[in-house]
């Protein structure tokens, strides 16, 4: 697990910080976004009706047979979710020195 904490799906499997990686952390991901300027309200309503469908019990158990954990939130979560992401990759892929072909 590259994942700060075990998961619940996997208890048994230690997570990389019980194995002597504490800031190391990395996990596939999914998310739903729009185009800049999207009406505020247009935003609020999709990201309602996406968590009502993230938080339904068939779904979470359907995303949990393939091993993942749905979460939600807000948009401002996710925006910054996304910037911290970013920011985690960068100093990564500077710090390794990665490059494009």
């Amino acid at each position: 697990m590259t994942t700060k904490n075990r998961s619940e799906l996997l208890p048994d499997v230690p997570a990389i910080s019980e194995l002597g990686y504490p800031d190391f952390e990395y996990y596939a991901w999914h998310g739903v976004s729009t185009t800049a300027g999207t009406p505020k309200a247009v935003v609020a309503r999709l990201n309602t009706e996406l968590r009502g469908i993230f938080n339904d019990a068939e779904f979470k158990a359907k995303w949990q047979e393939m091993g993942s954990e749905v979460v939600s939130g807000t948009p401002e979560q996710f925006d910054s979710f996304i910037r911290s992401e970013a920011q985690k990759m960068g100093t990564l892929i500077k710090a390794l020195n990665i490059q494009l072909d």
